[in-house]
């Protein structure tokens, strides 16, 4: 059903982009649709590539579900593409950024699984060594995307407005979550064992990055000099 309905959306994706003639890169219903295809993809190759994680994968649905309803509630109309964003520098950033948030979420779903798990005897328990060697994975390579998203985006403001970094609140918001990544990974290593701690960071780390992608562009009174 998740294979379907996700062929079903590429379909739609690829139609508003003849009509439109850009991708879904410009208001909150594209952003948030684009990134929904994103998601469901990253979850479904995980979900054939390593089913004995398949715990995780489920435990991590919740947020393609919260998108999935959020969707139909935002504005639908088309949008004309900024100047600024006919640059390859666009798909760089985009797609670091697309696979740095699937990375996150997919950790995210794992160490809940861990910590249901451990908290329920009903649940088949999830590799403890595999399990944690997935997770230190993940977000690393969430960190590195991240950075890269980041890097990305600086030669792309350079290119546009004249200067690498502007202290916007998106660009301020996009290096709080890089911190938080950080942060996650820094208390995995130092807390002692258990998930608890560890699913308080990389969920505090995933809800940061959530409101960078899909709020303060889009609620900021000065968004990321006036783009969108």
């Amino acid at each position: 059903m998740v294979g379907l309905g996700w062929i079903l959306h590429s379909l739609s994706l690829l139609m508003r982009w003849l009509v439109l003639g850009h991708g879904p890169f410009v208001t909150l219903f594209e952003v948030l649709s684009g990134n929904l295809w994103s998601l469901v993809l990253a979850w479904l190759v995980a979900w054939c590539a390593c089913p004995r994680f398949r715990g995780g994968w489920v435990a991590a649905m919740p947020v393609l579900a919260l998108m999935g309803v959020w969707i139909p509630t935002t504005p639908a109309e088309g949008s004309v593409l900024p100047a600024t964003f006919y640059t390859p520098w666009l798909y760089v950033h985009s797609l670091t950024g697309r696979v740095f948030l699937a990375a996150l979420m997919l950790a995210l779903g794992l160490v809940l699984a861990q910590w249901l798990s451990a908290r329920s005897d009903r649940l088949v328990p999830l590799s403890v060594v595999q399990g944690e060697r997935a997770v230190d994975a993940l977000l690393l390579m969430a960190l590195l995307f991240d950075g890269l998203m980041l890097v990305s985006g600086a030669i792309w403001a350079e290119n546009a407005w004249g200067q690498y970094w502007g202290w916007d609140p998106l660009e301020v918001w996009a290096l709080i979550t890089w911190l938080m990544v950080g942060l996650a990974i820094h208390v995995r290593l130092v807390v002692p064992s258990g998930p608890g701690w560890s699913l308080m960071a990389v969920a505090a780390a995933f809800a940061v990055a959530f409101v960078t992608f899909f709020g303060v562009p889009f609620l900021s009174m000065a968004p990321h000099m006036g783009v969108f």
